[in-house]
């Protein structure tokens, strides 16, 4: 089980940051991140529910039967269906308990929580400001009561990353909005997926009470000193 400290959006312009304080979140089609361009977000293999690798797997178009020797690379199939979904992303800091408990009494557990509690680098680029949502439970479940409200379906959860020299499968219609490659790990993105929403904006209420406006270069400064905080508590529990 993972343990969320806090999840993470980022913004290019404050307001836009004061929006999502006051409730608006704005989810895009999934649709748009295969196709947005100069952007580290672009995935043109968004939507796709089975990844598979050459020789074991074959291929039949019209009737004609394409050796499995004949395959250059991995086969991807997509699913037009999962275009029209909608998609509010976050960067997520978490610890997973049970290697929380490994690190517990060491004291390697400050360098624990600095290699788990940060923003990679290239996250920063994804705009100037930054909101830090510092009550994960409250702001989920706010999520889930909007999507009622809207009467859409969402589903939410952290993305699993996958490597596309190595992997062979099928994912389900479910699964696959929450699965990327391994090129985007850094990310450790957290997703929030609405079906059936039919505006690019959903209202949750107003957050400002369990969120924090920061830049983003000075994200990971802050970071530290809740990390610090943290490990004091673990220390003293």
């Amino acid at each position: 089980m993972n343990r969320f400290f806090c999840l993470v959006k980022f913004f290019n312009d404050e307001q836009h940051a004061d929006e999502f304080r006051k409730g608006r979140l704005h989810a895009k089609l999934l649709s748009y991140y295969k196709t947005i361009e100069d952007d580290t977000r672009q995935d043109t293999d968004e939507g796709i529910i089975a990844h598979l690798q050459p020789g074991q797997h074959t291929v039949t178009i019209d009737g004609w039967d394409i050796p499995p020797e004949d395959m250059a690379g991995p086969t991807t199939v997509f699913s037009n269906a999962l275009k029209s979904l909608r998609i509010f992303c976050m960067t997520a800091l978490y610890v997973n308990e049970r290697e929380l408990d490994v690190h517990i009494t060491k004291p390697a557990l400050l360098n624990f929580f600095k290699k788990n509690l940060r923003v990679h680098e290239e996250c920063l680029k994804f705009g100037k400001y930054a909101v830090m949502v510092q009550n994960f439970q409250e702001f989920t479940e706010k999520i889930a009561r909007a999507a009622i409200a809207h009467n859409c379906r969402g589903r939410r959860g952290l993305v699993q990353y996958y490597n596309p020299t190595t992997l062979h499968e099928h994912f389900s219609e479910k699964d696959a909005p929450f699965r990327k490659q391994t090129k985007y790990a850094n990310e450790k993105e957290y997703r929030f997926v609405f079906e059936g929403l039919k505006t690019d904006s959903i209202d949750i209420g107003d957050i400002s009470d369990i969120t924090m406006p920061i830049e983003a270069d000075r994200i990971n400064d802050s970071i530290s000193a809740m990390t610090l905080n943290t490990k004091k508590q673990h220390e003293t529990a």
